[in-house]
């Protein structure tokens, strides 16, 4: 039983990277319906992040699609097969279009690297596993069906958001985009709640700090230039 509750949860992750984009896909939209996110959604702020994002042409299989929805709570997530899903709470954090593209570009590595459908997999074990095993995805998507309130809350580890960091962080040197978007993205979500939990997009880590600075590393000596079209887009919010 111990080697079964110990090894099901990581073959179901092994098996994620075998899952074609398209499932994912539809994986992925089956979760964000039963979620009911659309009849909160600003579509208005919506079209803005996905123009943007769009603006940084950043090469993928997936199509990416992000939403903003209504909440107060501050939090980001990313599901399978391209949604992003920006709760305006959050955004009303965000202070510059640097740290927009950061926090996009953190997002849309869980994506891409498939971090997303990994955490899930591993996350429903054993309740995936047999219909992963014989490729049946549609009780596969049934299973993500019934758990999507949860889906949104569950934690990354620490390599995976190391690599969300990096990758993301990658994004932003290509384009010469301040990398210190990242740094001042961390800093001012952590300001947002002192003295409370960490607000969920930052994970459940507490080495927020060391996050931090090897991003202010990078923004000490990496050349940057003022993308006048990014601003633009990103002063549209404001």
């Amino acid at each position: 039983v111990i080697l079964y509750l110990i090894f099901v949860p990581w073959i179901a992750e092994k098996l994620a990277d075998k899952v074609p984009v398209n499932r994912e896909k539809q994986m992925g939209d089956a979760v964000y319906d039963a979620m009911g996110l659309e009849e909160i959604e600003d579509r208005e702020s919506s079209a803005i992040l996905n123009e943007f994002f769009k603006a940084m042409a950043v090469p993928t299989a997936y199509d990416i699609r992000i939403s903003v929805v209504e909440d107060n709570e501050v939090n980001a997530f990313a599901l399978p097969g391209g949604r992003i899903v920006v709760y305006k709470a959050l955004l009303r954090q965000v202070r510059s279009y640097p740290e927009l593209a950061a926090l996009l570009s953190h997002e849309f590595t869980h994506i891409d690297q498939k971090h997303s459908t990994k955490r899930i997999f591993r996350s429903l074990g054993s309740k995936v596993f047999l219909g992963l095993l014989f490729g049946r995805f549609g009780s596969v998507t049934a299973v993500m069906v019934n758990q999507a309130d949860e889906l949104k809350n569950l934690k990354y580890s620490r390599s995976l958001e190391k690599e969300a960091d990096l990758k993301g962080l990658e994004i932003l040197l290509q384009r010469k985009i301040d990398p210190g978007g990242f740094a001042d993205l961390f800093m001012h979500l952590k300001d947002h709640s002192p003295g409370s939990s960490v607000p969920e997009f930052l994970g459940s880590h507490p080495d927020i700090e060391k996050r931090m600075n090897y991003i202010r590393e990078q923004s000490s000596t990496t050349p940057i230039e003022e993308d006048e079209g990014l601003k633009a887009i990103f002063e549209k919010l404001k």
